[in-house]
């Protein structure tokens, strides 16, 4: 079929990003997440407020916008949300909500061996 294919642990640690940008989480994977939780009541969520947090920021208007504020100053990881909310999405749409990884012009490398008040490029 001539598409190349690549893991989801490369995916996940090389070209998405999960977790940094300033708009995390976004509401795309907001709305993915609130599709596929558990029925209200189900043991899988073990965080009925983020639950109530993510169903209103998924609505959209001025209480989702709140709510979307209020879950972006938590900056919950990927994972606790999952975990969290008990939400199971498929992995495709997921990793099509989340944005891409940012390329990086340089790094900073620092050994605190060489200098430990020193940043070395």
């Amino acid at each position: 079929d001539g598409e190349a294919s690549i893991s989801l642990s490369r995916v996940l640690t090389h070209r998405v990003d999960i977790g940094s940008v300033s708009v995390w989480p976004p509401v795309p994977l907001l709305k993915l997440l609130n599709a596929h939780g558990p029925p209200e009541g189900d043991a899988r969520c073990t965080d009925v407020l983020l639950r109530q947090l993510v169903a209103t920021a998924s609505a959209g208007g001025p209480a989702g916008r709140e709510a979307h504020s209020r879950l972006q100053r938590e900056k919950a990881p990927l994972l606790s949300l999952l975990r969290r909310l008990g939400s199971t999405p498929p992995v495709l749409p997921l990793v099509d909500c989340l944005p891409p990884l940012s390329p990086r012009e340089y790094s900073i490398s620092n050994s605190p061996l060489a200098d430990g008040n020193k940043i070395h490029l």
